[in-house]
């Protein structure tokens, strides 16, 4: 505009230049002004201008107005209008909600009202103080908070920006910014570009270019079936994630119960028995000896030399050269096995096949297993400690690269079938290589059980590999596991081992606990989550990994997809509602824990709660009766399961997750509890036929394994039909909530229509809802435009209900709320295409509403209280109902005084019904109301 009146007359004076300008600006922003008003007015009274200038330096030097500066740029640039609103989480946290609302300006008209969370609630950073710390702006877009204060409860405590606390102390703590960004690791790895700089700043300015990592992958592992030679590849720890403890322990730390163990001992070199005799006769602790060979002049030769050591008894058996060292110490010794708690197992030996890298292996581990009294003593303490049952050396470093399943794997196989083990390829390979280690003789129970001879065991011949001897050495620590033990990992402090992160030092028994969380990794399961198609691509049915606990407490688990207020509907709080009351009622030595699978714990969830205690995964704090636990990201982290653990399932997806813990229980301590399972709907019907379907289903089949708590008559009914039989269940019958119940209040009813509107639930047929609204208005006009039409039960935008007139969606509302609108409507619609009734027309019902629903199956809602049911669903017939109701309304059929309605249905006969005390019984919590 400028340009052109300057081509017209270009002698303009320099004020009529400024005051074309002003007007020429002006003109913009009144076009800015009316682009914006709407959303001006609703904002402006709530608007903190004197912050938004401080914050914003750039606005305030443009003099430009701030509140129309946010609405056309910082709104999107994630400029805050207050310091307590936070635009990107907002967006970020009600996404489907606001659509393309301007956030600021739809929380201030809806979001208040709903009592929306308006950020993370951790102290709020002015832009002045992200400029003043160095790295900060430079990470924050990359940092995930939530996973931050989730995974550093401490820090959450703290109230303080978790941003600042990782740049200021976090970082050198070793506390990951990301689920998959260690910075221990990365500083360690490239420690010569990192030096004193923060790892996280500098991966993001130089490493990722470079391609470096931002983290070790925990495993070896290779998706090809066999190599090209036939040997199976094993999924290995990786070189620098592979820990081991170091001993000798600190003497205070090296006390036992053992006052007399065994050593099973092959000697098929009997010339070094001397040697063997040396180390054990520095042994504070009686060692008698029990020596297997292959001759009796082998045997003859220990015998002459028998008399040097001074520990113990000593006894040689002579046994055919079958198995090596493992073949007799399985067939040979089983009455050692009956009569010692607690044994060692070595041998005389050579390796001649493996060369110079092997020569020292022998030597490596007797320096770890017997090299002192002080080492003997360490290794038995942790013998001792938890449910330990093998202590072994690290692996030799020289044989790291060649550990792997060899030609063993079919042999490995066909031995775990025996005990009902599924070997599988994914599952972690670890063992005592050398096969030399101290064990309880009670984590060989289960390969005892085996009842193996000396015959089946291969002749010698020299074989290196493919033999049943190689295959059990893999299988040791399974088996241990398989009877309910653990393993641990040993190195002597004195090896210089090239991983020096990966060699622990014990200093309390504080430290032992810590370390042996990070020394053993069970084998008997799935060692990593979501790495299957079908859970990658299903999120619900990804894996819980577990962990087994000695603690020996009963705990009650409750498995819910969220525990947080905005996303907890109905089922959840049935769900919620039985969980506590048990709790309530159960013995104090009882433990109640709550597990949110699907969605992360916010703020408002934990203060929903406020007696349980959030924890991290694999942590087990002794003074929290009620655990809180986010599982919803399982790519890190094992849930420890107790031998008493009881999970509660309220989906099929927790089902899955229920399912997968009893046989983890299976495995790891011979037996599972039954689960209880919720059942308040046929989930299968929520999705068409396909895997989810079939998922759902098949959770409801072996019955005999859960305890089924089945909700209303109408559904048990359907449960227990032929299809499913489950005779054992128990009915959770209909009853109105009890704050509803008080806080129902009759009033004239008045020409308000509600009706249950949730879109994202399809079996509540939103969408002929909404077309049979459309229909009935269309066709009544003149007296449907006098009635008030509102949606209850899930928030979403207005423009849905486009062309319904009069309309209000309150979507997720409070108790109190609904109580009022059943006491004050006239007209309450709600379907459910599903054998379950659902509790708002029931509800609606009883409030005294004319209530049209829909049968299905079982499913008679007449038979209940007097409402309309639909034989089927279609929007004609519905809307016909609508009609109906609203004629009955105006020609005074219908009472605008009506009060409640009473069921027509009492506790019927052929109904077993739920109780809290048959359920304490049920599952021995001890205690009953």
């Amino acid at each position: 505009m400028l340009a052109l009146i300057k081509s017209t007359n270009e002698r303009i004076s320099l004020q009529e230049k400024k005051g074309l300008k002003v007007i020429y600006l002006k003109k913009i922003f009144r076009a800015k002004m009316w682009r914006y008003k709407k959303s001006y007015k609703i904002i402006r009274q709530h608007f903190d201008i004197n912050f938004y200038l401080k914050e914003n330096p750039d606005v305030r030097a443009g003099k430009q107005d701030p509140i129309l500066h946010y609405l056309e740029h910082g709104s999107r640039e994630g400029r805050r209008p207050t310091p307590g609103f936070d635009v990107h989480f907002y967006t970020q946290k009600y996404a489907s909600e606001i659509g393309e609302h301007e956030p600021f300006t739809y929380y201030i008209k809806y979001g208040r009202d709903k009592n929306h969370s308006t950020s993370r609630g951790d102290t709020y950073v002015s832009q002045q103080t992200k400029q003043q710390i160095p790295d900060y702006e430079l990470i924050e877009s990359e940092f995930d908070a939530d996973y931050y204060l989730n995974e550093n409860h401490d820090v959450r405590k703290l109230n303080v920006d978790p941003i600042i606390h990782y740049l200021q102390h976090g970082r050198r703590e070793g506390r990951r910014p990301t689920p998959d960004f260690d910075p221990a690791f990365y500083a360690e790895e490239y420690a010569s570009e990192v030096g004193e700089k923060d790892p996280f700043t500098h991966y993001i300015k130089y490493g990722r270019k470079k391609g470096y990592k931002g983290a070790i992958e925990e495993y070896y592992y290779s998706d090809q079936l066999v190599y090209p030679d036939g040997v199976v590849p094993s999924r290995r720890p990786r070189n620098e994630n592979d820990y081991a403890m170091s001993v000798p322990f600190p003497e205070k730390l090296r006390s036992h119960p053992y006052k007399k163990t065994a050593a099973i001992i092959h000697a098929f070199y009997p010339e070094l028995m001397e040697e063997v005799f040396g180390y054990l006769n520095q042994s504070n602790c009686v060692i008698d000896l029990f020596i297997s060979t292959d001759t009796n002049e082998k045997a003859e030769e220990i015998l002459l030399i028998k008399n040097t050591y001074t520990n113990g008894l000593v006894e040689v058996r002579v046994t055919e050269n079958r198995g090596r060292d493992i073949g007799p110490m399985i067939t040979s010794f089983k009455d050692v096995f009956t009569n010692y708690e607690a044994f060692l197992h070595i041998h005389t030996k050579r390796s001649p096949h493996g060369g110079d890298g092997l020569s020292s292996w022998r030597e490596y581990l007797f320096k770890n297993l017997i090299g002192s009294a002080e080492v003997i003593d360490s290794n038995l303490h942790i013998l001792s400690s938890q449910n330990v049952g093998i202590v072994y050396p690290q692996h030799l470093y020289n044989l790291r690269g060649i550990l792997n399943w060899g030609y063993n794997f079919d042999i490995a196989s066909s031995l775990l079938r025996k005990i009902k083990i599924r070997l599988s390829k994914d599952m972690v390979l670890e063992f005592p290589s050398g096969s030399m280690f101290w064990a309880r003789t009670a984590a060989f129970r289960r390969i005892l059980s085996l009842d193996l001879k000396l015959e089946d065991f291969d002749r010698e011949a020299g074989q290196v590999d493919g033999t049943l001897s190689h295959a059990i050495e893999r299988l040791f620590l399974f088996f241990a596991e398989a009877s309910g033990y653990a393993w641990i990992k040993i190195i002597h402090s004195d090896i210089d081992y090239p991983h020096k992160n990966c060699v622990l030092p014990v200093a309390s028994e504080e430290q032992f606990s810590h370390h042996f969380k990070r020394v053993y990794r069970p084998l008997l399961t799935l060692p990593v989550s979501g790495a299957y198609p079908l859970n990658r691509s299903i999120a619900p049915c990804r894996e819980l990994l577990f962990y087994p606990s000695s603690k020996t407490r009963k705990r009650v688990i409750l498995l819910v997809p969220s525990v947080n207020p905005r996303q907890v509907f109905g089922g959840v709080t049935t769900a919620l509602k039985l969980f506590h009351d048990m709790a309530r009622y159960a013995s104090p030595s009882v433990d109640f824990a709550i597990l949110a699978t699907d969605a992360s714990i916010e703020p408002e969830g934990i203060s929903a709660l406020p007696e349980y205690t959030l924890k991290p995964f694999l942590s087990e704090e002794e003074d929290a009766r009620f655990s809180l636990i986010d599982v919803s990201s399982r790519s890190t982290g094992r849930f420890p399961i107790r031998s008493g653990d009881v999970f509660f399932a309220t989906a099929w997806w927790t089902a899955l997750i229920a399912k997968s813990g009893q046989k983890f229980q299976e495995t790891y301590f011979g037996d599972f509890n039954k689960f209880i399972y919720l059942i308040q709907d046929f989930e299968p019907n929520f999705y068409g036929w396909g895997t989810m379907y079939a998922l759902a289903e098949a959770t409801y089949r072996d019955n005999k394994r859960f305890y089924p708590i089945i909700n209303s008559e109408e559904l048990y009914r359907f449960f227990r039909s032929e299809t499913y039989a489950m005779t054992d269940a128990v009915c959770l019958p209909y009853r109105l909530n009890d704050r509803i119940n008080l806080l129902l209040n009759p009033r004239p009813r008045e020409k308000v229509l509600i009706f249950y509107g949730r879109p994202s639930t399809h079996r509540n047929l939103f969408e002929i809802i909404c077309n049979a609204l459309v229909l009935w208005q269309t066709r009544n006009p003149v007296s449907s435009s006098s009635w008030r039409v509102i949606s209850l039960g899930e928030d979403y935008p207005k423009s849905w209900l486009n062309p319904i007139q009069n309309t209000d969606v309150l979507g997720k509302i409070t108790l109190e709320q609904y109580a009022y609108w059943l006491s004050r409507s006239s007209i309450g619609v709600s379907l459910m295409l599903s054998p379950h009734p659902s509790y708002p027309p029931l509800e609606m019902a009883e409030a005294g509403l004319m209530t049209i629903t829909n049968d299905y199956a079982f499913k008679s809602m007449s038979s209940r209280f007097d409402l309309m049911s639909l034989p089927y669903v279609d929007e004609e017939s519905l809307a016909d109902y609508i009609e109906i109701c609203v004629n009955r309304y105006d020609t005074g059929d219908y009472s605008i005084n009506t009060g409640r309605c009473e069921p027509k249905l009492g506790r019927q006969e052929d109904v077993n019904y739920f109780t809290t005390e048959n359920l304490i019984k049920e599952f021995d919590l001890n205690q009953s109301p």
